[in-house]
């Protein structure tokens, strides 16, 4: 029989199947041990690592609440203007046809103005064409009476009447000449 002493536990040894389960035992002692130790020398550095690590994510699930609040502030107001989007589609659309109303109203009155506008000049070169034609036609007549009366004197007026009507124009000449 074989003794081991491992600290201050000390095991007899007996067959090679005791020996398997005495070194298992002295394995997981020594892991113990091991774990203890190491849990001991890194209390503080594990201490502070997982105190900052906590805050770390304490920090992230703050602000991963903040931006939940902000998408849901987000959401209902996409939400409510979704609500009021028909609404002001409709509003858009009766607006648009008023307009469109009103431009059609200043567009018949532009055009009657036009038209009126249009209207009056062509009275106006109507009315001086009038004008023209008449004048014209007065004058055509004017100078077919002069020529045809012309005509009429110079058939009727013989030598002998010219002279007499000349006399009778310088006597009545005189006549004027000694009353100025």
């Amino acid at each position: 029989m074989t003794v081991l002493h491992a600290g201050s536990l000390v095991l007899l040894a007996g067959s090679p199947r005791e020996q398997i389960s005495h070194e298992l035992i002295l394995n997981i002692v020594n892991f113990l041990l091991l774990v203890i130790v190491l849990g001991y020398l890194l209390r503080k550095r594990a201490a502070a690592f997982f105190s900052e690590r906590s805050e770390t994510i304490r920090r992230q699930i703050e602000a991963s609440r903040r931006a939940l609040e902000e998408a849901k502030s987000k959401l209902a107001e996409a939400t409510e203007k979704a609500a009021h989007l028909e609404q002001e589609i409709q509003s858009l659309r009766v607006e648009a046809q008023r307009e469109m109303e009103l431009e059609r109203e200043r567009f018949l009155r532009e055009t009657a103005q036009e038209a009126a506008r249009i209207q009056q000049l062509a009275d106006a070169q109507v009315a001086a064409a009038v004008r023209a034609g008449q004048a014209e036609l007065r004058a055509f007549a004017a100078a077919d009476v002069i020529a045809k009366a012309e005509q009429a004197i110079r058939r009727r007026l013989d030598p002998g009447g010219q002279n007499r009507l000349v006399s009778s124009f310088l006597t009545e000449l005189r006549s004027k000449a000694r009353l100025n």
